[in-house]
């Protein structure tokens, strides 16, 4: 706990506005674990007598069409959003790290017919994609999990390549291979451990960018049934349906 604790004063002072947005992402999971707690209905309950009420005492922000409040499957679409966004990007992340790392760290023609796939890959509009392959495998939430985390992994590889090759050309690289390290030992020993800031980078990017792709498919239909409470689900009757 103490490392923890001299770890959030070294950022706080270095970094402020890090700090701040560390203790957002820290509430918003707290709200996701304790939605049961924090919302004060069930996220499908309907009050078919209150449709399409405003704020109040007894609903904060509101109901919506059908009568549910919306703050309550607000709270509650936390958990389904930051599920989906975490372990997507997570996927994004060692897809990236298989293709771009191999690709990078083998070169030659593997490295040219690797690029030249994602080449092809990334000309095609990303929606496009992600509508097709949804239409094929279904709806649900592990499939949206595997699709959006293994479509989106694809395009970030390039970044992971480019951190590979940049990384052979350091000193310590050449001086490892010098004294006769195996090419697994000089992977996993002195290659990953310094792309891991990048790979930190494209998990922070990445998020948002799933959590948004999991909203165009369930407004489009390719995604999870209207009755699962999630961010953002449009906006209908001048109100936020989440």
């Amino acid at each position: 706990m103490g490392t923890f604790a001299d770890f959030f004063v070294r950022l706080r002072r270095e970094k402020p506005l890090a700090a701040v947005l560390g203790i957002v992402l820290l509430l918003l999971i707290g709200v996701a674990l304790f939605a049961d707690v924090l919302a004060p209905f069930a996220p499908n309950k309907v009050f078919i007598m209150d449709r399409l009420q405003g704020s109040s005492a007894r609903y904060p922000l509101g109901t919506d069409q059908l009568g549910r409040d919306l703050a309550s499957r607000l709270i509650f679409g936390a958990r389904l959003t930051l599920g989906v966004g975490l372990a997507a990007t997570g996927i994004n992340v060692l897809v990236a790290l298989i293709v771009g790392g191999v690709s990078g760290f083998i070169g030659g023609r593997l490295d040219l017919t690797v690029q030249r796939f994602v080449d092809a890959w990334m000309s095609i509009p990303g929606l496009l994609i992600l509508l097709t392959v949804m239409s094929v495998v279904g709806r649900g939430v592990l499939q949206i999990i595997v699709v959006l985390g293994v479509l989106g992994g694809i395009a970030a590889s390039r970044v992971v390549r480019g951190a590979v090759i940049a990384a052979k050309e350091n000193v310590y690289f050449e001086a490892a291979r010098a004294v006769g390290c195996s090419r697994w030992r000089t992977l996993v020993r002195h290659l990953l451990p310094n792309i891991v800031p990048v790979l930190i980078v494209i998990y922070s990017i990445n998020i948002g960018a799933v959590i948004i792709s999991e909203a165009s498919l369930s407004f489009l239909g390719f995604g999870l049934p209207t009755t699962v409470p999630r961010w953002p689900r449009g906006w209908r009757c001048g109100r936020a349906c989440v």
